[in-house]
Order: structure tokens, then sequence, then C-alpha cells
């Protein structure tokens, strides 16, 4: 590559370069320099293949799988094979197979790329047969394999490592939501090769520095590469979860902290950047007040599933931007200046482009603004003194009850511990008992007659009655009439920590808050499990019966009137 600034990475094959390789890199000529060069090249092939376990080599012609794949079997032959493998039906697995073989795909690809799909088969249907269900791992494999068959070289490694092969299978097998994930986002692929990695998902400091490592290489004010960064670094991590999750490592818990994270680390990104882009045209947002100027800035605060430490692997974000200026000269000190409104709503409208664009590698989030002060018809952006008035002032209950899922997800430390303040006093102001068990209930009932179930055979998880929105709305209910009298009520923001403060407050008998923690745990972990099949969260209606009827039963306990 130093040679005439050439573009390759060759031994060269004239003399004069030789020599003028061997006198750099310290040798008396190129016969005493290769040898040493060989053993050096061979201790860095033997730590490549420890590392990566690469098998190589042919597949032995005489294998019953090759036969199989080559279609050397009769009908007979092949599906007695499958059947003795674990394939049920064999007949199911006997037509994918030969639909692949024979169809047009496979008579499209090169000779190199056939060549490689060739040897992966065999070794993919011995990986399939040691599945609990080989024919479902076989029929979730196919379609991966189908996306990425012009793309041979992750046939090549699929089929050269064993390893990687085995994990693919595996995770497929397991779960339709990953299948999904590796038929449109190939680049996933790469994350098999590593298995010390792949079920072991980073903490928060560790997924936050290896972001920042991810952006060290573009410039930093390119949106595109940005997005490009932030996507493929979800599609990587979540796969780490999923795979974690559906191998029994991680509890349901930990897979929605481990979720959440990801949102949080990204959306910390995403503000980062488009603040850089703003104010690199219109200078820093400043404004004045008791004579002392002031920078000012944003705060993204996450509600629902965000807020309450809950995502799941398909969750929205639902935020809300509130931002700090105030008092007088309200403007950008740049060459462009801008009002800090302007400033802060654009910045506003720039991060929800980074998190919602479609790219070839898909969206980060969707996002949801409609809870910000009056809703849709709402600025996208409001300062933290027109969201203390609106809250105290004009929000309905129901947004109370929003707010008990809030919590503040970026912005400096100070600002942070201001809307913190402002929630809790929000929160803990005193309330007309009846008033608030008879707007809660009533949401409550629009809600089912709105998103219930509407068979009888059906029971929705989350929003049908004796589900998981009960649950939610008694510990909202029940926190927002005692908070007055109890503030430590209102100091977190996920469901399981609030009903354990309702049980240490006295408010709620320890044995019925842990019952309601353990069913919301249950129904929760169904909804997920449900989410990694890509199926709705809905059951039998005889499932769950028993924990239905208690939290029915809690419920008309607690609104016995309504």
């Amino acid at each position: 590559q130093m040679w005439n600034d050439e573009q390759t990475h060759s031994l060269p094959g004239d003399a004069v370069q030789q020599a003028a390789l061997a006198r750099s890199m310290g040798f008396a000529d190129w016969e005493a320099f290769l040898p040493v060069l060989d053993q050096k090249r061979q201790a860095v092939n033997a730590v490549f293949r420890r590392v990566f376990v690469v098998e190589g080599g042919e597949e032995p012609a005489k294998t019953p799988e090759r036969q199989l794949w080559e279609q050397l079997l009769d009908e007979p032959q092949s599906l007695a094979l499958l059947a003795q493998s674990g394939f049920t039906p064999p007949e199911d697995s006997l037509s994918v197979l030969s639909d692949l073989r024979t169809g047009r795909l496979y008579q499209s690809l090169t000779e190199l790329a056939r060549e490689r799909l060739n040897r992966l088969m065999p070794r993919l249907i011995r990986a399939c047969a040691r599945q609990e269900n080989p024919g479902l791992a076989l029929a979730r494999s196919l379609p991966v394999l189908q996306s990425i068959a012009r793309r041979s070289g992750y046939i090549a490694m699929l089929a050269d490592h064993e390893a990687a092969l085995l994990q693919f299978v595996k995770l497929v097998h397991a779960s339709t939501w990953i299948t999904v994930q590796l038929t449109q986002y190939p680049i996933l692929l790469d994350s098999l090769l590593d298995t010390r990695h792949l079920y072991h998902p980073l903490n928060r400091q560790e997924l936050d520095s290896a972001l920042k490592q991810e952006m060290v290489n573009i410039d930093p004010l390119d949106t595109g590469q940005v997005m490009e960064r932030l996507r493929q670094f979800k599609l990587t991590q979540v796969l780490r979860v999923a795979a974690a999750d559906i191998t029994g490592m991680l509890p349901l818990m930990v897979v929605s902290d481990q979720l959440t994270w990801i949102a949080e680390t990204i959306l910390e990104q995403a503000v980062a950047h488009a603040w850089s882009l703003l104010t690199a045209k219109h200078g820093q947002p400043r404004y004045e007040k008791d004579g002392q100027h002031h920078v000012a800035g944003l705060t993204v605060i996450g509600y629902g599933k965000l807020g309450g430490i809950e995502l799941g692997y398909s969750s929205d974000l639902d935020i809300v931007f509130l931002h700090d200026s105030e008092g007088t000269r309200q403007v950008t000190d740049g060459p462009r200046v801008l009002e800090n409104p302007v400033f802060f709503a654009r910045l506003a409208q720039k991060i929800i482009h980074i998190l919602t664009t479609f790219t070839h590698d898909g969206r980060l989030y969707e996002t949801d603004t409609r809870l910000r002060p009056s809703g849709s018809s709402g600025l996208m952006v409001s300062s933290l003194s027109a969201f203390t008035h609106y809250q105290h002032e004009n929000a309905w209950v129901w947004e109370h009850q929003a707010l008990l899922r809030a919590r503040a997800i970026t912005g400096n430390p100070v600002l942070k511990q201001r809307f913190e303040a402002i929630r809790h006093d929000i929160l803990c102001q005193p309330r007309s008992l009846a008033d608030l068990g008879t707007e809660v209930s009533n949401m409550r009932k629009k809600m089912w007659e709105s998103l219930g179930s509407k068979e009888d055979d059906i029971f929705i998880i989350k929003k049908d009655p004796g589900g998981i929105t009960d649950i939610e709305f008694m510990v909202q209910y029940l926190i927002l009439a005692h908070a007055h009298d109890h503030p430590d009520l209102v100091c977190w923001s996920d469901n399981i920590r609030q009903l354990e403060s309702l049980k240490q407050n006295g408010i709620l008998p320890a044995d019925k808050a842990g019952h309601l923690a353990d069913i919301y745990r249950l129904m929760r972990n169904q909804v997920h499990a449900l989410a990694l099949q890509e199926q709705k969260s809905a059951v039998e209606s005889e499932e769950l019966g028993t924990e239905r009827a208690f939290v029915r039963s809690c419920w008309e306990a607690i609104f016995p009137d309504q």
C-alpha cells in the first residue's frame, strides 16, 4: 500500500519492492524476512480460528443431509430421513426444501452463491434437527436465507462457522420477531459470530460508551450518517436483549430495563445531534433574568412505557418537550437569530425526524407527543412555567394519571430536578376523593368500551376488565388520593414500585399489594412472550381467569359505587 500510494495489500512480486519491504521491517533481505512473516501469519490465523471457530471444508459427499438437499434420494427415502431427524410432518419440510432447490431464486444465483448455499444447507438441516421442533426451525430459517442468498458472504459465514449457524437456528426457532429482524436487517447476522457478547446486553453506562464510540469516525453534523449509526446500534443492542431474553438469561423486569436504557441512550444522542445542528446555525438560546444571562436548555420527558421503564420490543415513545427559557431577551446568540420558542420548536421537530424517519435500516421509534399541554392542538414545546400553569389550572385527571408515569429522560441535572419538583408539587395537591373516583372509573369505562375485546371468548390482556390497565388505574387512583398526606408515593414512575409504596404506607394491605404485583408481572410476561412471536396481546378468555377475578374484586372494593 505504501509503494506509490497504491491501494493494495498484496505482498510485492518485484525483487526491488521485496528488498525495500524487507529492509523497512528491519531485515537484511527478502529471504530473511519471509520465514518470519509466514510464522506471524500462521499465528494470527490460529487466533482467528480459535475466536471464530472456522469450520471450513467441503461437506462430505455421502452425508444423508447432502443427498437430501441435492435430491439424490427418492421421496420415501427423503421423508424417512426427515422423520427420523424429528421433522414433523416430514412432508412440509421436504416441500420447503424442494421449493428452494428448484425455485427461481436458486436458479438465478451465481455459481459461487449456489456453491455456498449447497455447502450450507446440509449443515442447516442438521442444526435444525437439534431443536425441539426441527420443522419449525427450518420453516423460519429459510425466509432469512432467501433474503440473503444473493449476498452470499452471509451464506458463507453461516456455512463456515458452526457456532454462528447454531445460534442462528436457535434464535429463529425461538422467536418469530427475531426471524423478522434477521430477514429485514441481515447486518444483524454479524452479531452471531461472537457468542461471548450476544447473550450479554450492555448496562446503561456501557451503552452510552458504546454509542459514543460508534459516532467517533463520522461527521457529527451529517444527519444521514448519524441516523444510520443510531439505527444499526439499536438493531444490534435490541437483538442482544432478545437473545438473552428467549434463552431465559434475563427476567422480564430486566428486559424492560435494558430496552428502556437503549431508548434513553439513543434519545440523548438524537437530542445532542439536533442541538449541534441548530446551534451551528443560530447559536445558543439565551435569556436574561434578574440581571443574569443564562443558556436555556431542553428536557425530554418520557411518559407511558418509557417513563414507567416498561418498554417492549416494538414500543412507541411517549415524549413531551419542555424548555426553561424565561425572562427577557429570549433569543439565540448566533448570526441567524431566532426567538427561543422558535428555536426549541425546530429542535423538537429535528429530534422527531431523527427518531421516526424510515431508512433502509428501518426507523428508530414511533413517537407520540399528544400528552403535551393541550394535546395535539398545543405547542410542540412548552416552557416549564407554561407546563406548570397548565397542569395546575387546566389538566384533566387522566393527565395527572399520565404524569405519575412521567420522568425526565434528557437534559442537564438542574433542569431535570426542576421538572421533578414540578411533578411532585402537582401530584401531591389535595383532591376530592369522590370526584377523583368518579373521573378515574368513568375514564376506565370509556376505555373498556372503545378498546376492549368485542368477543366473549377473547381476553385482551392489557385493555379488558381484570387486565393490566385495571391494575394501573387502581394504583394511580390510590396515589393521587393519598399523595397529599404521603408525598413519597410519587417518587417512582413504574407500577411495581408504586405498588410497593402503597403497601409501605399502609394504603394497600401487604398481601393484596403483593398479589397485584405478581399478577401485573405475569400479565406483562405474557404480553411480552406474545410480542416475541409477533402475536397480539390477547388470549382465550379461560386463561388467567383466577387472576382476572382477583383484579376485578380489588377494583370493586376500591370503586364500590362506580
